[in-house]
């Protein structure tokens, strides 16, 4: 009997080591498999088909802004402008500003972009009508550039396309403000949003004068200086994307 007992121990024994062997070997197989199907798919992957295509030279185009000044009269490119006879009035009678040299134009989108826009009156210069300069030391009866920029005035309006611009003396800034800042007239949404409405199309007014009550208290000399002036400058008109 312990023979026996013996003999079923042994075969127990074998039975479980062939088992823990047959896991092992089991578990390695799986391994190997699977580390050969991964390497499979990579070497297979250039069976694979492609097929490539190509759709043109793609563009995409942005939007811009273009601002130009036109001559009302004309219907040409508004480059440059002179007016004459600025003389001192009373800006408050009507009959009498109404006498003061203007002129307009008119402001035109001519861009795929609605815009707000600006004027601006930049590069002030006053000079003698000869193009020299004016004298720089001031006294009672001497004009200097900085006196004839105080009291020149200027006015900038706005009109509905056709119209004719409404001035008003109490709008106006002086070249020395302008000197400091530009900016004397700004409008907003000039774009063509109906083929029956001009909207893309505004006037623009600009006005010189000289108000009498500024000079009042001046020598008559210094005074009787402010003729034969001359007075460069430029209109810059900026439009701003909306």
């Amino acid at each position: 009997m312990t023979a026996q007992v013996q003999t079923r121990r042994a075969q127990n024994g074998e039975q479980q080591g062939a088992k823990r062997r047959n896991k092992v070997t089991a578990f390695a197989l799986a391994g190997l498999v699977a580390t050969a199907g991964v390497a499979g798919v990579v070497v297979t992957s250039s069976a694979y088909f492609t097929d490539v295509k190509e759709i043109g030279v793609n563009q995409v185009t942005l939007r811009g802004v273009d601002i130009e000044a036109y001559s009302s009269t004309e219907n040409t490119i508004l480059t440059s402008f002179d007016l004459e006879e600025l003389a001192p009035l009373d800006g408050a009678t009507a009959s009498e500003f109404g006498t003061a040299p203007s002129r307009s134009f008119d402001v035109r989108n001519i861009s795929t972009s609605p815009f707000d826009y600006k004027v601006e009156i930049v590069d002030i210069e006053v000079t003698q009508k000869d193009g020299s300069a004016l004298p720089a030391a001031e006294s009672a009866t001497a004009l200097t550039e900085a006196a004839a920029k105080g009291v020149i005035k200027v006015n900038a309006v706005r009109a509905l396309a056709g119209a004719t611009p409404s001035y008003s003396a109490a709008g106006g800034k002086s070249l020395t403000d302008l000197t400091t800042t530009p900016e004397i007239l700004a409008d907003s949404r000039l774009t063509l949003e109906d083929a029956a409405v001009t909207t893309d199309e505004a006037v623009v007014g600009v006005r010189f004068w000289i108000e009498q009550s500024d000079i009042s208290a001046w020598d008559a000399t210094r005074q009787n200086k402010l003729q034969n002036l001359l007075v460069n400058y430029k209109i810059k008109l900026t439009a701003t994307q909306i």
